[in-house]
């Protein structure tokens, strides 16, 4: 009898051990949900109170009211001080100017080497291809097409030196930002300012990389056609660089930067592999949006359609290759300047949203 309330007692035990393991584990499931909604309710809440503070900025902006809370100086006061503060950063020394200009001349140079032998031969005429031997005939029909490669050695080259520069904006004064959005500066202006200092630098860069270029690469297209869309290509670099400074440590950026500008210059950029696979491959339809979304994916395009339209031999009567259309390039340039603005939005609430307790 001893022995079977013992058996009782022993089972009792276990179940009163389950019940309190049971209740322990929800507890830690309740505590760590719990914490988890807290952090990211406060953090939303925080965000939602900034958006507001940003409307009453605006507001005692345009009524000319002072802030009850801080009086600080307006938008356009801070917006001036602060492009003299960035002007005084960026260019602050000669050297320092025409070391940035070097690395863009050097970039150029290196892709023009790169690609002085990618040409374009279109298809030979059809009397020729008849008495072709027939082991050439499938070389004789179609073009030998070297231009997309070329292309995306280009804008490579814009996104490594774009980025590499581009970086530096942002990268290098976290410290400061932290110190004075907590002292009552805007992140907008401050943007802004940053961004505005940089047009000098992105517009003189974009030249001397375009000059290098052309040293070596046979290209047949105007010059200007090339200028605009390198310097298209380099607002979209050095918005992301804007981004990664931001978001990655300083050490961490040369790298991550080496692997964003491979990403989209060669993976996304309708090269390797081709635009038309990515196209009609249903393999590629949950992401295919992506090359929708890549700059390289269309100045690639714009390169190609100015390139061979000015061949003299070349057949503007059949539809162009790789899923493009002659009317496409002032489209394909519209589209790298829509992303060149999300990029550098993105950069922004980035910057906004990022380390927002130790802007405080």
């Amino acid at each position: 009898m001893s022995e079977l309330k013992r058996k009782e007692r022993e089972a009792k035990n276990r179940k009163r051990k389950m019940t309190s393991d049971y209740y322990r584990w929800t507890d830690y499931v309740a505590h760590g949900l719990a914490t988890v909604v807290r952090e990211w309710g406060s953090w939303v809440w925080d965000i939602l109170k900034e958006i507001g503070a940003h409307w009453m900025m605006f507001f005692y902006f345009v009524t000319c009211k002072k802030d009850p809370v801080r009086e600080t100086c307006g938008l356009h006061i801070q917006l001036w001080l602060l492009i003299k503060r960035s002007g005084k950063q960026v260019y602050r020394t000669v050297q320092s100017f025409l070391f940035d200009q070097a690395l863009h001349l050097g970039c150029g140079i290196f892709i023009s080497i790169a690609t002085q032998n990618f040409r374009y031969k279109g298809t030979q005429p059809t009397p020729i291809c008849q008495i072709t031997p027939l082991n050439l005939q499938w070389r004789c029909y179609a073009p030998e097409d070297y231009l997309t490669q070329a292309g995306m050695f280009i804008v490579l080259g814009c996104l490594f030196a774009g980025i590499s520069v581009g970086s530096g904006t942002f990268g290098r004064e976290r410290v400061v930002f932290w110190r004075d959005t907590a002292a009552g500066m805007r992140a907008t202006p401050y943007f802004l300012a940053k961004f505005l200092v940089d047009i000098p630098r992105i517009v003189i860069g974009a030249g001397m990389y375009t000059i290098a270029l052309i040293l070596f690469f046979p290209y047949r297209q105007k010059f200007i056609f090339i200028l605009v869309l390198v310097e298209f290509m380099y607002f979209v670099a050095f918005a992301m660089g804007y981004f990664l400074s931001i978001v990655f440590r300083p050490k961490q950026v040369p790298l991550v930067g080496t692997g964003f500008a491979l990403l989209w210059a060669l993976v996304l950029s309708g090269v390797m592999p081709n635009l038309q696979e990515v196209t009609e491959d249903t393999t590629y339809a949950a992401v295919r949006w992506l090359w929708e979304i890549s700059a390289p994916r269309w100045a690639i395009e714009a390169f190609w359609l100015k390139e061979v339209a000015a061949y003299p031999y070349a057949d503007k009567d059949k539809d162009p290759p790789y899923t493009y259309k002659w009317s496409e390039y002032n489209p394909a340039l519209s589209h790298i300047l829509l992303i060149a603005t999300v990029w550098n939005l993105i950069a922004f609430l980035s910057l906004k949203l990022k380390d927002r307790t130790k802007q405080k």
